[in-house]
């Protein structure tokens, strides 16, 4: 039972920080752009995108927990890339590592127990 607790919080766990990260940076890219007003939001609003994409991942690993960690892992190696984000420790930091350690500890909450059947 212990360890069925220990496996729900490190999903959860993993989940609320893709969350976290997804509405902050969905807000960042939502407003960065908005000093026109209203007019400058909309013109900015495709720049949410790759966001409204991670959310997405985060709803499949809801189901799927190793498929959307697999995925959110993907989605950090991908931000790792298209950022050139190992130019850049902050963003390496705020963006590209918490990624890639939710989709691990997704991938793990699943992982069986040595020793014991589920």
């Amino acid at each position: 039972m212990r360890e069925h607790h220990r496996h729900q919080t490190l999903r959860r766990g993993a989940q609320l920080t893709v969350l976290v990260l997804a509405l902050f940076w969905f807000t960042f890219a939502a407003l960065s752009g908005a000093e026109n007003g209203l007019a400058g939001f909309w013109a900015n609003l495709p720049n949410t995108l790759p966001w409204v994409a991670l959310l997405a991942v985060l709803l499949v690993s809801l189901r799927w927990p190793v498929v959307g960690g697999t995925l959110i892992i993907a989605a950090g190696i991908g931000a790792l890339v298209y950022f050139n984000a190992w130019e850049n420790l902050l963003l390496l930091a705020a963006l590209v590592l918490p990624l890639v350690a939710s989709g691990v500890a997704l991938i793990l909450s699943q992982w069986p127990v040595l020793g014991q059947n589920r």
